[in-house]
Protein backbone atom coordinates (compact mmCIF):
# COMPACT_ATOMS: atom_id res chain seq x y z
CA UNK A 1 0.00 0.00 0.00
CA UNK A 2 1.08 3.69 -0.62
CA UNK A 3 1.01 6.43 1.84
CA UNK A 4 1.19 10.14 1.67
CA UNK A 5 1.38 12.32 4.33
CA UNK A 6 0.35 16.04 3.95
CA UNK A 7 1.57 19.17 5.46
CA UNK A 8 -1.42 19.40 7.98
CA UNK A 9 -0.41 15.59 9.29
CA UNK A 10 -3.24 14.25 7.27
CA UNK A 11 -2.81 10.86 5.68
CA UNK A 12 -4.07 9.45 2.57
CA UNK A 13 -3.53 5.52 1.77
CA UNK A 14 -4.36 3.56 -1.39
CA UNK A 15 -6.01 0.31 -0.91
CA UNK A 16 -6.68 -0.66 -3.95
CA UNK A 17 -6.32 -0.06 -7.61
CA UNK A 18 -8.86 -1.90 -9.73
CA UNK A 19 -8.11 -2.56 -13.10
CA UNK A 20 -11.29 -1.97 -16.54
CA UNK A 21 -11.89 -5.44 -18.29
CA UNK A 22 -10.85 -3.06 -21.15
CA UNK A 23 -7.41 -2.35 -19.57
CA UNK A 24 -8.42 1.43 -20.90
CA UNK A 25 -9.50 2.80 -17.95
CA UNK A 26 -8.72 2.15 -13.72
CA UNK A 27 -10.20 2.95 -10.37
CA UNK A 28 -8.04 3.83 -7.36
CA UNK A 29 -9.57 3.65 -4.00
CA UNK A 30 -7.88 5.19 -1.13
CA UNK A 31 -8.63 7.05 2.19
CA UNK A 32 -8.35 9.86 4.32
CA UNK A 33 -9.49 9.16 8.11
CA UNK A 34 -11.35 6.49 7.71
CA UNK A 35 -13.22 8.05 4.33
CA UNK A 36 -12.69 6.21 1.53
CA UNK A 37 -12.67 8.01 -2.15
CA UNK A 38 -13.13 6.47 -5.98
CA UNK A 39 -11.05 8.43 -8.82
CA UNK A 40 -10.99 7.00 -12.16
CA UNK A 41 -8.06 7.26 -14.59
CA UNK A 42 -7.38 6.51 -18.53
CA UNK A 43 -4.38 4.52 -19.37
CA UNK A 44 -2.51 6.78 -22.22
CA UNK A 45 0.01 4.13 -24.14
CA UNK A 46 2.22 7.22 -25.33
CA UNK A 47 1.02 10.78 -24.87
CA UNK A 48 2.82 14.36 -24.89
CA UNK A 49 2.41 16.09 -21.86
CA UNK A 50 1.81 20.13 -21.56
CA UNK A 51 5.82 20.68 -21.37
CA UNK A 52 6.06 18.92 -24.81
CA UNK A 53 7.63 15.90 -22.89
CA UNK A 54 7.24 12.00 -24.39
CA UNK A 55 5.55 9.78 -22.10
CA UNK A 56 5.67 6.15 -22.75
CA UNK A 57 2.55 5.51 -20.47
CA UNK A 58 0.47 7.68 -18.42
CA UNK A 59 -2.59 7.17 -16.07
CA UNK A 60 -4.82 10.40 -16.40
CA UNK A 61 -7.56 11.02 -13.77
CA UNK A 62 -10.58 11.49 -16.02
CA UNK A 63 -13.09 11.99 -12.73
CA UNK A 64 -13.08 16.21 -11.33
CA UNK A 65 -14.88 15.07 -8.22
CA UNK A 66 -14.12 12.03 -6.26
CA UNK A 67 -17.08 9.18 -4.83
CA UNK A 68 -17.32 8.90 -1.18
CA UNK A 69 -18.24 6.38 0.84
CA UNK A 70 -18.14 5.31 4.75
CA UNK A 71 -16.93 1.30 3.90
CA UNK A 72 -13.81 -0.34 1.65
CA UNK A 73 -16.32 -2.96 0.50
CA UNK A 74 -18.94 -0.03 -0.86
CA UNK A 75 -16.01 1.68 -2.33
CA UNK A 76 -15.47 -1.15 -4.51
CA UNK A 77 -18.63 -2.02 -5.71
CA UNK A 78 -18.75 1.92 -6.33
CA UNK A 79 -16.02 1.47 -8.48
CA UNK A 80 -17.05 -1.64 -10.48
CA UNK A 81 -20.35 0.01 -11.40
CA UNK A 82 -17.89 3.37 -12.43
CA UNK A 83 -15.36 1.29 -14.48
CA UNK A 84 -18.24 -0.45 -16.17
CA UNK A 85 -19.83 2.35 -17.70
CA UNK A 86 -16.83 3.43 -19.11
CA UNK A 87 -16.31 0.04 -21.30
Amino acid sequence: MYKIIYKNGDMMEICKEIIAKNKKYKAVIFTIGGIYRVQLFEYLPECVDDDGDVWEELWQEVTTSNTITDTQQNAIKLAEEELNLLN
